[in-house]
């Protein structure tokens, strides 16, 4: 009977710390996708781990303390021997320090105004965006940002002269002006092609970037067989993550403002 206790103490203990050991990291890559946009409480990746980690860390000092109190490490009973077992609860307890310190205290992207309009019908419209990536229509006018704007191209034709794979490759992003003429752009307009160009899911079409607010954010077109996807990246030069906002089939992003 004692040995069946001592296994179940064991398992109970593994698992918490492999689960520990999953949800940490995506609480640390800070990943700002978030995979399930249309919940009723929409999360980025890290923040979703945040509170797996939250919910997690009275069952995981619980599992600790069953371990220290009934499953001795080989033959050293004292109890000051075994207090290194209470080590996955006190990472855990650093960790969601860190996420509500984060939740509670860090300042949050504002949000941001999107004037859009549709390829097929030539309509405009308004849309909000928050950082929880909720989406929806925005009924009044706003003024826009007086944002720096460029545009950025593959040139697939230095890319064939090159012999080069035909892939979304930065070293053959040309920029250009809003009157096609080319342009140069700075490190953080640099920096968000850099980051947006790998999370493209197909081949870039045109990226329209506006710098505005210590922010640079760019809406790619993608190049797609009889429709073409707009993804809206926000990229944040501190920080230096990226962050896709919203996604679109069949628009251009004309105008961004920040709310507040």
């Amino acid at each position: 009977m004692k040995k069946a206790v001592n296994m179940l103490l064991v398992l109970l203990n593994l698992a918490g710390i492999v689960c520990l050991a999953v949800f940490s990291f995506r609480f640390l890559s800070h990943d700002m996708t978030v995979p399930n946009p249309d919940a009723m409480l929409p999360m980025a990746v890290w923040e979703g781990a945040g509170l797996a980690l939250t919910i997690g860390l009275p069952l995981l000092v619980t599992a600790n303390l069953l371990a220290f109190l009934f499953f001795p490490v080989g033959k050293e009973k004292h109890w000051l021997r075994r207090i290194p077992i209470f080590l996955p609860a006190a990472i855990c307890l650093v960790l969601v320090a860190m996420c509500w310190y984060s939740s509670l205290f860090t300042e949050t992207p504002p949000t941001v105004l999107v004037k859009i309009r549709d390829t097929a019908d030539g309509t405009t419209y308004n849309e909000w965006i928050d950082e929880n990536r909720g989406v929806g229509e925005y009924f009044e006018t706003f003024r826009a940002d007086m944002a720096n704007v460029s545009y950025g191209v593959l040139d697939i034709f230095a890319m064939e002269a090159d012999g080069r794979e035909i892939a979304n490759d930065l070293a053959y992003l040309v920029f250009r002006d809003e009157n096609g003429r080319a342009a140069k752009v700075n490190e953080d307009v640099r920096e968000a092609c850099a980051a947006v160009l790998p999370k493209l899911g197909h081949l870039l079409l045109e990226a329209k970037i506006f710098e505005t607010g210590g922010y640079v954010f760019v809406a790619a077109k993608l190049n797609v067989n009889l429709h073409t996807p707009c993804e809206f990246y926000r990229f944040d030069p501190e920080k230096k993550n990226v962050a896709l906002l919203a996604q679109w089939e069949n628009v251009d992003v004309l105008e961004i403002a920040l709310a507040g």
